[in-house]
């Protein structure tokens, strides 16, 4: 698995995976490592396994798995879902592989749906999950299997009213879903559609520095 490594810490620091949304790379979300915390941290940006073969994408494009949408609702087929499972349990093979107890999961958009399939597939859960404009998806699979999952994590969540990609009502689906699962968390909407407001970054700074004081 190709990923960037950010590391002001040891192998047993904290370890920061944040994964990236469709279409971007491992790149993306990189600048997180610039976040002030109060411990040495490890910071993972994984690259998505998917190579998107446009001749428009000059910026190597990636994905987690193949993108369907309907009505601006993403429905799940066997491409997405066989790419899904795979990738996860690559995933879940190396988070076990980090020699730390202190994991926090972390993505945007469709790296957020995959951050949130993994937290529900770890036991223990990580230490926090962040999901930043994600979705509930594939809803059909988690909403069934939801009896299966972690319970009782920590989560921050957020996302914009407007936003055409994701709608607003998608993001409170995964909300009241781990609140069912006794999770801890916060959600918090912004004035903004498909993107991470400053503002924002803040808040995810102070929930991670809240985590690991």
């Amino acid at each position: 698995m190709e990923y960037l490594d950010f590391s002001t810490g040891d192998e047993v620091s904290p370890c920061l995976l944040f994964f990236h949304g469709y279409g971007a790379n491992a790149r993306d979300l990189s600048g997180f490592h610039t976040l002030k915390l109060p411990v040495p941290c490890r910071w993972i940006f994984p690259n998505g396994p998917l190579e998107l073969k446009s001749p428009y994408d000059i910026f190597g494009g990636r994905a987690w798995f193949s993108l369907k949408m309907n009505d601006n609702r993403l429905f799940s087929d066997e491409h997405s879902l066989s790419h899904l499972q795979k990738h996860c349990e690559q995933l879940l093979d190396f988070i076990r592989s980090l020699n730390t107890n202190k994991i926090i999961l972390g993505g945007f958009s469709q790296g957020a749906i995959m951050a949130l399939n993994l937290a529900l597939r770890m036991s223990p859960p990580p230490q926090a999950l962040i999901i930043m404009s994600g979705a509930l998806f594939p809803y059909e699979v988690l909403t069934r299997e939801k009896k299966n999952f972690s319970k009782a994590g920590s989560f921050f969540q957020c996302h914009g009213k407007t936003d055409p990609l994701l709608l607003y009502s998608e993001a409170k689906e995964v909300y009241d879903f781990l609140c069912d699962l006794q999770w801890a968390g916060k959600f918090i909407s912004f004035d903004g559609g498909h993107e991470i407001p400053h503002a924002i970054l803040l808040q995810v700074q102070e929930f991670i520095s809240h985590q690991l004081s």
